[in-house]
């Protein structure tokens, strides 16, 4: 085996364990007002009812029924829900979902996060599904231009649980750590092809990372969910299942050269203090349905039951 044949190999191993699709901060979301509550059932349909452990299963167009990967929510459009072809939406009025944007050929969508301070969805999936050279792929529902643009990511490729915090920072999960970034629109960005561009840093080294001749004990980000003062992850077992905590910890301001201008002394400080004030809320070793409303609450599930957290003052 050559170098590059090496060096592939690698690189598939470190997706397999990093990039195993585990990240569904998509699995729940409030409605725009922040009195209902969705959650992706486990066979892949939708359940919506006042919160967490507090809801119903819905009845779903047969093109729709068993097939929801994601849920999200805008004021303009009301429920939003991926199937790995297609976006779909239920307003308010309306009898049932909608068909609404396409994801074109030799594309399948995954995730998608809803960026509150625009009305953009992000739209997290694979290209290559026909040519077996299966790529992670970044997406934009551009809400003003009606459309799906593309997103260019440099050196992060599957983005787990992402979700958008009130201002429109962008937090994550990537190889197992909590990131949080921004998406540049293409006339601010460097891609030649106009695309969108992903700018982000790890934030906090969340992940717990190990190699044995055992079943892995490894853990990292699954999902995320952002208010104004907080940020919440659930942090959950990669490359398996049966254990997970929820977790939360103060926001921070995010620059995309803070690391740099710094140097490595300030930003490990940064980061220490950032780990010193983080908090455990509870163990959760299934889906946590975890997700923040407009307002600020934040609803999720652990092992001891549901729990809606009142925004902070």
């Amino acid at each position: 085996m050559d170098a590059a044949m090496r060096l592939a190999a690698l690189f598939g191993g470190l997706l397999a364990l990093f990039g195993s699709g585990i990240g569904e901060a998509g699995e729940a979301a409030w409605n725009d007002a922040g009195t209902e509550f969705a959650v992706v059932t486990g066979e892949q349909g939708l359940a919506i009812g006042a919160g967490p452990g507090r809801t119903r299963e819905v009845k779903l167009p047969a093109e729709l029924a068993g097939r929801v990967l994601a849920v999200g929510a805008t004021k303009a459009d009301g429920w939003i829900a991926l199937t790995s072809d297609a976006l779909w939406r239920k307003s308010p009025a309306a009898a049932a979902f909608e068909r609404w944007v396409e994801a074109g050929p030799d594309l399948a969508w995954q995730d998608l996060a809803v960026d509150p301070a625009s009305g953009n969805v992000l739209l997290t999936g694979e290209v290559g599904r026909e040519s077996g050279e299966k790529l992670h792929a970044l997406r934009l529902y551009v809400r003003k231009l009606g459309r799906v643009q593309r997103v260019f990511s440099r050196r992060v490729g599957e983005l787990d649980g992402p979700s958008f915090a009130p201002d429109g920072t962008l937090c994550f999960g990537a190889r197992g750590d909590l990131w949080q970034g921004r998406l540049v629109a293409p006339e601010a960005a460097s891609d030649e092809e106009g695309a969108w561009s992903l700018e982000a840093a790890r934030w906090v080294p969340l992940a717990y990372l190990e190699t044995a001749n055992a079943t892995p004990s490894s853990y990292g980000v699954r999902a995320t969910a952002v208010t104004a003062a907080m940020a919440y992850v659930h942090l959950y077992r990669l490359g398996g299942s049966g254990f997970g905590w929820v977790v939360r910890l103060p926001r921070a301001k995010w620059s995309p050269d803070a690391a740099a201008e710094d140097g490595p002394l300030a930003h490990w400080r940064q980061t220490a203090e950032a780990l010193r004030r983080v908090e455990m809320l509870g163990a959760q070793g299934r889906p946590a349905q975890l997700a923040a409303a407009r307002d600020g609450k934040v609803g999720f599930l652990l092992d001891d039951g549901p729990k809606v957290v009142a925004p902070k003052k």
